[in-house]
């Protein structure tokens, strides 16, 4: 298939499965931790666990590669087989889910666990993906379209999805049942995007160990640099988006909103912002230094949880939302495209991997001690730590900036 037919045929199907991609992403967003709070009655650690859900399939992304690679599958059906797993994950869940007792809450964690970590193990296969069918002038610019269709997606379904259990929270069984069907044509979709099996998902000279590709981290210092950047930036962004949650649903502090409401500022506005700039991201990325796009997505970041969390009023939440919604739609983009711009063309799923996995180790971490940090710290000191972890990221990677700067003028 020639280049402009695979890129034709994937943006079709991508903006199409943004619609189910959108819908699922609002529950590890907000749903996830306001069902274990409000239907189930979950103590802080299962909250701990919950809030780390994705980490987990990022954690072990490097083996999702090293699996296409065994079984000489092309990367979107390996990513379709994910995905369809996730939708049966989902399903057990929802069928699980009808009587709120502690039984429950385990079979519901187990296989929300395990159903958002297969989605989140498609991600390097999706990034070869974007690689073998985008050009690179435009790969941002079309990757944008469908987030933004996605972004939208989640801010309908989480408004009518929020005001469905708010009336009453006793529907959470229906609402899962509902995202497993979402997984379903997510996958079947995804199953008829062209990946190309003659450009290997990864090179042939990596050996099978799924860690191999650490050693970029080595061999790379433009990658060393942003994966450094980026670890300090997603620790502290990653430790106050759960919170986010907690100060506007639990009563000591001082807030207690209702989900509707809850819904509205964490998955409506946010996302509304994100959908408004993402095409101006996807611009900025496919134009300028990813070391200078970089710097200016963490300005952002570090702006919306000032204002979320050391104003801590209603304005505050909402400067914050509208701040993260920017944050959100460039990092999204940088996120899932930055190793393109770096890696070697035959490494791009191997740079990604590792990407992935380290982005699990923070997340695991950061979101569980957040969680348990805030029975016994107060939330602006969280938030103040988190300002100084992202603060760094920036610092980090100053040095870089400066040097390409000066190589320019010379």
């Amino acid at each position: 298939m020639e280049q402009m037919e695979r890129q034709r045929v994937t943006f079709f199907y991508e903006r199409w499965r943004a619609l189910s991609a959108g819908m699922i992403e609002t529950l590890h967003l907000s749903f996830i931790l306001v069902i274990a709070i409000r239907y189930f009655g979950a103590n802080n650690l299962i909250q701990g666990l919950l809030a780390t859900t994705w980490a987990i399939g990022l954690f072990l992304s490097p083996f999702s590669v090293a699996m296409i690679r065994r079984l000489n599958w092309s990367p979107a059906k390996g990513a379709a087989f994910l995905v369809y797993s996730m939708s049966a994950s989902f399903l057990v869940a929802g069928l699980g889910s009808f009587a709120p007792h502690s039984t429950n809450l385990l079979l519901f964690t187990i296989f929300i666990l395990l159903g958002i970590n297969c989605v989140t193990l498609t991600i390097p296969l999706l990034t070869e993906i974007y690689q073998q069918n985008y050009p690179a002038k435009k790969r941002g610019q079309l990757f944008a379209w469908s987030s933004m269709i996605k972004v939208g997606a989640t801010a309908l379904f989480a408004y009518f999805a929020g005001a469905l259990l708010t009336v009453d929270i006793n529907y959470t069984p229906y609402f899962l049942i509902v995202l497993s069907l979402a997984a379903f044509i997510s996958a079947c979709l995804l199953s008829r995007v062209p990946s190309c099996e003659v450009v290997p998902i990864v090179s042939k000279e990596s050996s099978l160990n799924p860690f191999h590709a650490l050693s970029f981290l080595r061999s790379d210092r433009a990658f060393l640099i942003l994966s450094l950047s980026w670890m300090f930036i997603g620790f502290g962004n990653l430790m106050m988006l759960p919170l986010r949650v907690k100060l506007l649903a639990e009563e000591v502090y001082g807030h207690a909103y209702s989900i509707g409401m809850i819904s509205l500022v964490v998955t409506v506005i946010t996302p509304v912002t994100q959908l408004s700039l993402s095409f101006a991201w996807g611009k900025l990325f496919d134009k300028m230094n990813i070391f200078m796009l970089r710097i200016l997505i963490n300005v952002f970041f570090i702006s919306s949880h000032g204002c979320f969390f050391l104003m801590d009023n209603f304005l505050g939440f909402i400067i914050g939302a509208i701040l993260l919604g920017a944050a959100f739609s460039g990092g999204d983009i940088a996120w899932s495209l930055w190793v393109t711009k770096i890696a070697p063309k035959n490494h791009v799923a191997d740079y990604m991997s590792v990407h992935t996995f380290l982005t699990g180790c923070r997340a695991f971490v950061a979101p569980l001690i957040a969680v348990l940090m805030a029975s016994y710290v107060p939330l602006n000191q969280i938030a103040y730590m988190s300002i100084f972890l992202m603060t760094i990221s920036i610092v980090v990677l100053l040095p870089e900036v400066w040097s390409i700067r000066n190589a320019e003028r010379l």
